[in-house]
């Protein structure tokens, strides 16, 4: 009986080891860890961060009294290791501040002269004539136009012929060039202090004029472009609608509410629309463009007061999550917790300062970074970036898929476990060969 009581603790002894490591490994991999940048920069005083590149590099210049403009010379940093690895311009040039994104143009103001310049080479490619003063610019057209402001003037240059195609008046600061066929307007607001500022107006592209197939939305909530340019969509109060970006053919239409936020999927192919749910999960709701297909609906109830934003890596496989909750008890108590000195893995992992990055498939939580303003992808899909503007930048990658936590509970363990049915049947064996054991168990049966 000896033998078999060390064999039942033995047993016992294994399987509480084994329900100790099985929860320390899914404790790790269901609590994520802060994630540590790759590289950051902390902009000196005199510093200021001009934009990021379509490749994903970072220029940097110096700042000016005026806001609107940035002194040379340009530096760019590469968006991997953040080393710089190009530079353009002089001191005495000042560069336009850019908006969604450094372009292959830029807008330099040299010698009280303003011209378009190859943001690769520096070279001046056309000079830009203004009666005005210049609030904005953007390249058009497969970078081959530039649409700037002028004053309030709208205009659209050719780059390659060096002459101005159209102005258009009553414009302000905001003007997206959508697709070849249409630009995004910011109208003025009208004189009687109405409900048109800052909302959009479609004007054809060749003509800087509002588009007649657009006639019942001019003024709308808000429009923009897919990110190929294939598409252009239009929020209204009461729904979202997709448009052929060469057509101007309606192609979809989604019902929404005016506080929802609609996004396309990074190949285009997409609509996406993020809920928070009362249980502190994001659904996201998905629809097929090309069918119209509802591919993931929208939760019906359970959900929270609150925003919530999920931007998908270019290749799909991972998301940033971002709350935007009202303040809870769950955090009260976080807050009461973290006051007496306890760690909280996940900090206040809800409120509206953090960002946490998951797999698409599985919804696993990969880890968390502290600071979530103006978080964006890299093209590669592999790495993301935080900023906070003319203060700082931090560059993160994705962790590697491997989770030795898990690579290790599924390798040592089950050697573990056939090892231990060994030992137990060799033992069981050993002692009811014994003549003690035939003897226990004669004495058992009578």
């Amino acid at each position: 009986m000896r033998a078999m009581r060390q064999g039942v603790l033995r047993i016992v002894g294994w399987s509480a080891l084994s329900a100790v490591w099985i929860g320390i490994a899914y404790w790790r991999s269901v609590v994520p860890v802060p994630l540590s940048p790759t590289w950051s920069l902390t902009l000196e005083a005199d510093q200021f961060g001009l934009g990021w590149t379509a490749d994903g590099d970072f220029a940097v210049g110096k700042r000016t009294e005026n806001g609107r403009w940035v002194r040379g010379p340009l530096e760019f940093l590469r968006g991997g290791d953040g080393e710089a690895f190009r530079e353009i311009l002089d001191s005495g040039d000042e560069v336009l501040r850019t908006h969604l994104g450094v372009r292959s143009v830029l807008v330099v103001r040299r010698g009280g002269q303003h011209f378009a310049v190859d943001t690769v080479t520096g070279q001046v490619l056309d000079e830009l004539p203004l009666k005005g003063e210049m609030g904005w610019a953007l390249a058009a057209d497969g970078e081959r136009k530039l649409a700037y402001l002028d004053g309030e003037t709208l205009r659209m240059r050719d780059l390659d012929a060096r002459e101005e195609l159209w102005a258009s008046e009553g414009h302000q600061f905001g003007a997206i060039p959508a697709t070849r066929e249409f630009v995004i307007g910011v109208p003025n607001p009208p004189s009687d202090g109405g409900a048109m500022s800052n909302r959009h107006v479609i004007l054809n592209a060749h003509t800087g004029q509002p588009d007649p197939r657009f006639e019942d939305l001019q003024g709308t909530l808000y429009a923009t472009p897919s990110p190929d340019r294939k598409w252009l969509a239009v929020k209204t109060v009461s729904d979202f609608r997709v448009y052929d970006g060469t057509t101007g053919e309606l192609r979809r239409r989604v019902p929404a509410h005016p506080d929802e936020r609609h996004t396309f999927s990074p190949d285009g192919r997409e609509l996406f629309a993020s809920y928070l749910c009362k249980n502190q999960k994001i659904v996201t709701a998905r629809w097929s463009i090309e069918t119209g297909e509802l591919l993931a609906p929208a939760p019906m109830e359970g959900l929270s007061e609150g925003a919530a934003a999920r931007v998908f890596s270019s290749d799909g496989r991972h998301v940033l999550e971002s709350r935007a909750l009202k303040w809870s008890e769950r955090n009260r108590i976080l807050v009461w917790l973290e006051s007496l000195g306890f760690r909280i893995p996940n900090g206040r992992a809800d409120s509206a300062e953090v960002v946490h990055l998951a797999d698409v498939n599985t919804s696993r939580r990969l880890g968390w970074v502290v600071g979530g303003h103006g978080f964006v992808w890299h093209p590669d899909g592999a790495s993301f970036r935080l900023e906070e503007s003319g203060r700082w930048v931090r560059v993160y990658r994705v962790p590697p898929e491997r989770d030795w936590v898990r690579l290790f509970h599924w390798s040592v363990w089950p050697l573990a476990g056939f090892w231990l049915a060994v030992q137990l049947v060799s033992r069981s064996w050993s002692w009811l060969r014994s003549r003690r054991g035939w003897r226990q168990l004669e004495n058992a049966a009578s």
